[in-house]
């Protein structure tokens, strides 16, 4: 059985791998807005694509799922509003 050892530079040490480059601040700021692109807005709701209703919470979409029969739903940045109403005896 033979062993097979690494290449060995010309003074019998092994080459040594490519030191990395520092990053300027230039090239960091540009991966910064390319990272902030690729995230956008943070969803603030559940929004149900079979009819539209939009829903605060995972639980609330998931009641409107069982009750419905809708099983498509997505992220939305839309705010869930509510609007109280007065009922009148």
């Amino acid at each position: 059985m033979s062993t097979t050892e690494p290449p060995k530079e010309s003074d019998g040490t092994a080459p040594s791998a490519p030191a990395e480059e520092p990053i300027s601040a230039a090239d960091q700021a540009a991966i910064d807005a390319a990272m902030a692109e690729e995230t956008g807005p943070a969803a603030r709701s559940l929004k149900c694509v079979d009819c539209g209703k939009l829903f605060k919470n995972a639980d609330l979409a998931n009641y409107h799922a069982e009750k419905s029969g809708h099983e498509n739903f997505e992220e939305s940045v839309e705010e869930v509003s509510f609007q109280l109403s007065r009922i009148e005896c």
